[in-house]
């Protein structure tokens, strides 16, 4: 009975829409939504910028075939202080032509000297990252969500 649930759960996830909550009750389609957003977006009365710096891993031991993408993400607070309790609360690569896969594993940490919010997102199956990526993220406060993506053209690689 569990597999045939987790079955069921994972075919739903493929033919579903990527959606996501913007207030509450509405929901959209994430990729439309991320592959419009930009590197800026006011959440909680305070404008934020995004930041992305990308790298593939091929350091081994590798547990399976491929190399994970790693995203840095840093989102600054411009000429004020973040609001209480934000949170990055997702990271996606927006694939062209419709898609945003989520990072498989979010490592936050604390808040810099700067005050700045820092995530490292971790891609287990990235697509291909020949001529760049769309990084986009989901800043989360007081029910309300902002969505920034920004383009990274350089992904380093480290052997």
């Amino acid at each position: 009975m569990r597999s045939l649930i987790v079955a069921l759960t994972v075919a739903l996830a493929a033919v579903s829409p990527i959606q996501a909550q913007t207030n509450g009750t509405q929901y959209c389609d994430l990729s439309s939504v991320l592959q419009s957003a930009g590197s800026r977006a006011a959440i909680g009365g305070v404008e934020c910028r995004l930041e992305v710096e990308a790298w593939l891993d091929f350091m081994p031991p590798l547990p399976k075939p491929g190399a994970p993408l790693y995203a840095r993400v840093t989102v600054d607070a411009l000429q004020a202080s973040f609001p209480r309790g934000l949170r990055i609360s997702g990271v996606w690569i927006v694939v062209p032509g419709g898609g945003a896969p989520p990072a498989a594993d979010l490592r936050h940490q604390p808040q810099d000297s700067a005050g700045r919010l820092q995530t490292i997102a971790v891609f287990d199956r990235p697509p291909d990252t020949s001529a760049g990526i769309r990084v986009g993220v989901a800043l989360y406060v007081d029910g309300f969500t902002a969505f920034l993506a920004t383009d990274v053209r350089k992904i380093d690689r480290v052997y």
